[in-house]
């Protein structure tokens, strides 16, 4: 299978792009998904890459497992958002990680504020940031 390249250069598969209708919706349990992810890292030609990212949902099942598992991996790169809900289950992702010694590379906070066009003031939409807070409880790099 040959990804799609865009533009620039990068490489994208999705189940979704392999769809009739792209408004199904795909639902399947554990080891469909991971054979799945599987067949996504070896059946689709990835050429020389420098860079694999593959985008997990948040949280503990089956789909993050088996990328841990079953694909040589160097870490992870956790994205959040600063509610306190997203951010524990954040910490629940980032400590998997680590039971199963998957190197957590950062963690990144987005749509924690945005820069009123009008006056130039920062807003936080959420209150203040909390990802700074949880790099200390949890030791990796952040950006915000």
């Amino acid at each position: 299978m040959i990804p799609p390249t865009t533009k620039i250069g990068i490489k994208a598969i999705s189940v979704n792009l392999l769809l009739d209708n792209p408004e199904q919706a795909v639902v399947c349990r554990g080891p469909i998904v991971s054979n799945v992810i599987k067949r996504l890292y070896t059946e689709v030609d990835w050429s020389d890459l420098h860079f694999l990212i593959i985008d997990l949902p948040p949280d503990t099942s089956d789909a993050p497992l088996t990328v841990y598992q079953s694909i040589p991996i160097d870490g992870v790169v956790v994205v959040s958002t600063p509610q306190d809900l997203a951010l524990m289950i954040v910490a629940k992702a980032v400590n998997m990680a680590k039971t199963i010694n998957v190197p957590v590379l950062g963690l990144i906070e987005n749509m924690g504020y945005l820069i009123c066009p009008h006056c130039g003031h920062r807003i936080n939409l959420f209150g203040e940031l909390k990802g700074r807070r949880q790099r200390r409880d949890l030791t990796y790099r952040f950006s915000e």
